[in-house]
């Protein structure tokens, strides 16, 4: 771990000067005591300066006054008459703050402060109100001051150890020191921003309109009940009841929110944060909220900033740090303040910022609720948190049924009144009951708990949601952009082949050679294999970190370093006798240029033992550096110029490598003229010009590189997972597209693609191959495959894009992350609902375009893992074929317990219109359609949520999101005029047929003369004309009348029964589905009908609910007839769904 010092400390002092308005870095600034007049704002000044010791023991000396406080560390206050000079001491030493705010006479300052007039100075500050609001100096941690400490206080300050000359050498804090710190000051972890309480959670619940209607509906009856001097005690059973069903609706839905909430913070533990942590000399992945004041932490490329932290080395490290300033634009780093405003200083970096490039050793400056996001937090909390767009398309439903069944409930209120009826009679017969009827109470649980389901059974998966509206819009996905490496491969890199010219190795045969090199070397001599080798050993960002749990070192970093790591390891071992940490160690890196996906190489400086002087080592994508080649190295170590004949060899085995799908990496390197150290004397800004020339664009670079020694090739092999090919052919057959966009050459790239069936039919080249024509001859329709090389996109018109997009399987090769932004664009542009799927820092621009942000959990960055919607916790695509059957599970089972919920209305608010236009008795009163709703149908709607997905989920097209919605026509047609029409047919059978036993005729049933069946006094007597001559009072009609409603509930409870089975599948059969694979269908099918029993048949509780023990046989046969034509009706319509999908009838039935 060799990191850069920006600036080293000095121990002389510098001259003061005036800055330059343009500089961007301070290192010296000259204390500004010009007059400032009375009716100015008051200015202020600070900067860091050596008091004079003794000053402080003679305060009165220079008539200044001492005052002592504390404020959790050391500090005295001076001032003079006038409260001219504030110093305030920050530690032990006499290093202490200054802050001139009124007219000072500089001759006096000798006195108070060292005898030299040269100030040493860091930066200064700007007005103390203005920096005290702007650095978040109101919170928890008071006014920054830690970004002007010197450099060389800051061990002693945090009681760390830095070793300033060699940063790999620093200790940290001892484990002791940090375990104290922890239990003084807390775990790294902020406050929670206030949250709903869960009593209030619940209450909210009763806020839903149309919870506020039932409980109005409850209240109004049980008024009725008072206002009748308790006799009508029908009207105080719907009241309590009413209210039982509201408490139990909103507690279950309360009680599925609470869940969800749960969840989500269960998968967040899935992916703990972690960071670098060097304690008792020893780097190790530390878990963030065990970070302490005072840790020295790694950081990397990617990673998250764990807690508000002061620099100390730097990497030419850049940081996002727009959540906290607002800013989009990354930062660079500095040690040294740039500004005295900790903001702008650019030395401190705050908790919860991104490192987008470089990397940095910093010293955590303040951790938890002390860090600046921790005086925020409060801005954070979950203030009006927005539903996710499925729960508003339900809620929206809901509210489209609601006021229609106000509407409905009215308009019979009125027709009910304009016949005759008791107002009272009215509104409970009419009103409440059809209010109760149309509304599916128990929907929001149902929904709420197949989102919790579905959830759960994701993040089993290692599918981690970061908001659950995402895994709806994971099922309706039509493509996916997936990376290669660690997705569709295993991310186990090995080295494979080894390549320079004149000399074409396997890994084994190499290491083998450099051994043979090493026992006969001839002094001063360097060959091409060993010159390799030195490039692959030293310019590597893996870094040993120790085992959790264990005090074993293991080298740390991504797959691909690793795999090199492990095969130079041999190579050293066997060229020079030594470990790789050894070799390492005995040539240090100077300077490094991490690597970058847009320029796609890495580069580092080492001052080699063998020779004393410094080497610049470059190391990446083989086509981009030898554009920055001018001469290679043959296999004996001869520099040669490179010409045609190197071109067509080396050309010939890059295509050959990329072809077997070898990933390819390029070596070369340069000695440098001067030192690093030499450099930056002469030209301060030396390495930004070195990288900028490096980088070589034409609009940046005035001299851009082209004369290093190309050395040779190095590939490595990273087979494709085994369960990739089976994932890719089920989104084929699912209409998901999938296409691959790496950063790999093209060959690479195709050849994986062929490996794992990503590509099956021919490329524009093969064809032209097997044809013998020129690629351009061949006619677009024939072309089925296109690779892409990334160079190409910039120069795409609307048309190719247009041509592209078109095609069935495609691969973008070479690409960089703004590239994989205009892909993600385009691709949205032609009307596809795209995942993208991303690991590093620069992918966060395409991971927010795309509608599915897919991040990796294992080897994605911080940056990456924030940006997206999901998090795919093994690195797996096969978890993304996973999670795109779960959507689509989801979207299809609520769609299946909507059209079951509804289809019970119809039975129950068609006999209540009759009653209201015809006069026929009514059939269902109030509590039995409450028992239906709320009772016998609860655990039956709900099962839904556990319904496995049809064998033909992922064989079906995704669905069109701007057509196909939740509640479509053809659903509720379904629910309605289909399945409930047949229930409403099975209900009637049943009641003609009760009627009929007791001597009612069908005609009798219909006329208005039996509207007020039952009697309304003692003395109307019913007269059957059935000739059978029976005749029944007051009380005998509402026995019979009684028995016809209980015979109607049971009907409709056996009627969904049967449809609970028939509607558990869209288009699959359920004898192939299964009857009896959903075990919590199969307890609801149980249970409904008990439940119906017990309110029919129990003493006492089929007075309230008016139901009397109805005639078993009517039922049985309208059971069976409901059973059959249910099944034989759903069966017939899936088949036609099933088999002829573009049959005209699909348009009425198909939902």
């Amino acid at each position: 771990m060799n990191m850069h010092n920006d600036s080293k400390p000095s121990s002389e002092p510098k001259r003061e000067r005036v800055p330059s308005s343009d500089e961007t870095e301070l290192t010296n600034i000259r204390i500004n005591f010009n007059n400032v007049s009375p009716g100015q704002a008051r200015e202020l000044s600070t900067t860091r300066i050596q008091v004079n010791p003794s000053y402080q023991q003679r305060g009165s000396s220079a008539n200044l006054g001492i005052n002592a406080r504390r404020s959790g560390s050391s500090s005295v206050l001076f001032r003079d008459e006038a409260g001219a000079i504030k110093v305030e001491r920050n530690n032990t030493n006499a290093d202490l703050m200054i802050a001139v705010n009124k007219r000072i006479s500089q001759s006096s300052l000798p006195n108070v402060f060292a005898s030299s007039s040269r100030l040493p100075v860091v930066a200064p500050l700007l007005n103390a109100e203005d920096a005290l609001e702007r650095t978040g100096g109101k919170g928890a941690g008071g006014a920054f001051s830690e970004h002007l400490y010197p450099l060389e206080t800051i061990a002693d300050h945090f009681l760390t150890h830095i070793d300033y000359a060699n940063p790999a050498n620093s200790r940290g804090l001892t484990e002791s020191k940090a375990g104290e710190l922890l239990d003084e000051f807390g775990l790294n972890v902020l406050t929670p921003p206030p949250k709903v309480p869960l009593w209030l959670l619940f209450l909210l619940q009763f806020t839903n309109l149309l919870m506020v209607l039932l409980i109005f509906v409850s209240c109004v009856c049980i008024v009725l009940f008072l206002s009748t001097g308790f006799t009508v005690y029908d009207n105080l059973y719907i009241g309590i009841l009413l209210f039982i069903a509201v408490f139990i609706t909103c507690y279950e839905t309360f009680s599925q929110e609470a869940k969800s909430d749960s969840l989500m913070e269960k998968f967040r533990a899935m992916v703990p944060a972690q960071a670098s942590v060097i304690r008792d000399g020893v780097m190790k992945p530390t878990d963030a909220t065990m970070i302490v004041i005072g840790d020295l932490i790694r950081l990397k490329t990617g990673d998250k900033v764990p807690a508000d932290c002061r620099i100390i080395f730097n990497n030419s490290m850049k940081v996002d740090q727009s959540m906290i300033t607002g800013e989009s634009e990354p930062v660079d780093s500095l040690v040294i303040a740039a500004d005295p405003n900790a903001l702008e200083a650019r030395n401190i970096i705050f908790n919860g910022s991104l490192v987008v490039d470089g990397g940095c050793l910093a010293v955590a400056i303040r951790t938890g609720d002390a860090t600046l996001i921790g005086t925020m937090v409060e801005l954070t909390g979950d203030v009006g948190k927005e539903s996710s767009t499925l729960k508003k398309d339900i809620d929206y439903f809901v509210k489209i049924v609601t006021v229609f069944a106000i509407i409905q409930a009215a308009i019979v209120f009125i027709v009910g009144l304009s016949q005759g009826y008791d107002p009272i009679q009215v509104f409970i017969n009419g009103f409440v009951t059809i209010l109760i009827s149309n509304v599916p109470q128990g929907l929001p649980s149902t929904v709420t708990a197949c989102l919790f389901i579905v959830a759960d059974t994701m993040g089993k998966s290692n599918v981690f949601v970061k908001k659950l509206d995402v895994i709806e819009t994971l099922g309706s996905c039509t493509l996916i952009c997936t990376d290669k490496t660690g997705t569709l491969t295993q991310n186990l890199m090995t080295v494979a082949n080894l390549w320079s010219f004149g000399a074409r190795r396997v890994a084994d045969e190499f290491v083998e050679a450099v051994g043979e090199e090493g026992k006969n070397k001839t002094a001063g001599s360097v060959s091409q294999a060993q010159t390799l080798l030195e490039i692959a050993s030293l310019n590597s960002r893996v870094a040993l970190e120790s085992k959790e749990g264990s005090s074993e070192l293991v080298p740390n970093g991504d797959a691909t370093e690793l795999g090199l790591y492990r095969f130079v390891s041999a190579g050293v071992l066997a060229r020079f006798n030594r470990k790789i940490e050894e070799f390492r160690a005995a040539n240090p890196k100077v300077h490094e240029i991490p690597f970058n996906s847009s320029f796609k190489w890495q580069m580092t400086v080492h001052k080699m033992e063998s020779t004393g002087k410094q080497t610049l080592f470059l190391k990446g994508a083989p086509d981009v550096l030898l554009g920055k080649c001018g001469s290679y190295m043959d296999k004996d170590g001869s520099i040669k110029p490179i010409d045609a004949e190197f071109q067509r060899i080396y050309t010939a085995a890059y295509e050959d490598f990329g072809g077997n799908g070898e990933r390819v990496l390029g070596f070369a390197m340069r000695p440098m003229a001067k030192t690093i150290e030499e450099e930056l004397a002469a030209d301060p800004k030396y390495k930004e010009t070195l990288r900028t020339d490096m980088i070589g664009k034409p609009t940046d670079s005035k001299h851009p590189i082209t004369d290093l020694v190309f050395v040779g090739l190095i590939t490595l092999q990273d087979p494709p997972r085994d369960e990739v090919p089976q994932a890719i052919k089920e989104c084929h057959e699912a209409g998901v597209k999938v296409v691959m966009v790496t950063g790999d050459h093209p060959l690479t790239a195709a050849a994986i693609a062929r490996k794992i069936g990503l590509i099956t039919k021919p490329t524009r080249d093969v064809l032209a191959k097997e044809r013998n024509i020129d690629p351009k001859s061949v006619p677009e329709e024939d072309i089925g495959a296109v690779v892409v090389h990334g160079g190409e996109i910039a120069d795409m018109t609307e048309d190719d894009w247009a041509i592209l997009v078109s095609k069935p399987e495609i691969v973008f090769a070479r690409t960089s992350p703004e590239q994989k932004l205009i892909i993600v664009k385009e691709f949205t542009k032609a009307g596809n609902v795209t995942a993208m799927t991303g690991d590093g820092v620069n992918d966060s621009p395409a991971l927010k375009q795309a509608a599915i942000g897919i991040a990796m959990g294992l080897n994605g960055s911080d940056v990456a893992k924030e940006a997206a919607d999901v998090v795919l916790l093994d690195d797996n695509f096969a978890s993304i074929v996973i999670g795109i059957k779960e959507g689509r599970r989801l979207f299809v089972n609520l769609k299946k317990s909507i059209a079951y919920t509804l289809a019970h209305l119809t039975p129950e608010v068609i006999p209540i219109l009759l009653w209201a236009f015809v006069g026929c008795p009514q059939p269902m009163g109030a509590l039995l359609t409450l028992c239906i709703d709320l009772l016998t149908e609860l655990v039956p709607a709900t099962s839904f949520a556990y319904e496995k997905a049809e064998s033909q989920i992922m064989q079906v097209p995704p669905r069109n999101v701007k057509t196909d919605k939740l509640t479509s026509f053809n659903l509720l047609f379904y629910a309605y005029g289909q399945a409930g029409s047949i229930i409403t047919g099975g209900c009637f059978l049943v009641y003609f047929l009760t009627f009929a036993n007791y001597g009612v005729s069908a005609q009798e049933l219909f006329t208005n003369g039996t509207k007020n069946f039952p009697a309304a006094s003692a003395d109307d007597i019913f007269y059957t004309t059935d000739g059978s001559g029976r005749s029944y009072d007051e009380h005998e009609q509402k026995e019979i009348l009684w028995l016809v409603r209980a015979a109607w509930f049971m009907t409709i409870v056996a009627g969904q029964g049967a449809h609970l089975f028939f509607a558990r599948t869209c288009t699959v059969s359920i004898f192939q589905h299964g009857f009896f694979t959903n075990p919590v269908a199969n307890i609801g099918v149980c249970v409904a009908p008990i439940l119906a029993v017990f309110v029919v048949y129990t003493p006492g509780l089929k007075d309230i609910t008016m139901s009397r023990n109805p005639l078993s046989l009517p039922i049985f046969y309208a059971s069976l007839l409901m059973a059959g034509t249910l099944l034989i009706y759903t069966e017939g319509r899936k088949y036609v769904t099933r088999n002829y999908p573009e049959h005209w009838s699909n348009k009425w039935l198909a939902w």
